[in-house]
């Protein structure tokens, strides 16, 4: 499941997939990218990133 939330208390989901069964190495790529000149300072935050 993949979610989102502006302020850590109300989050949206944007994607659910199920687990392939035989899985067994995996790579993971998790970035984010604000690029906007002169926009706001921003920041990401990942939590709670379960890898069964």
């Amino acid at each position: 499941m993949f979610e989102t939330s502006p302020d850590g208390r109300s989050w949206t989901t944007r994607s659910m997939l199920e687990a392939p069964g035989d899985l067994r190495t995996a790579k993971l790529d998790i970035g984010a990218c604000y690029d906007a000149p002169g926009g706001p300072a921003t920041q990401a935050r990942f939590d709670d990133l379960n890898l069964r």
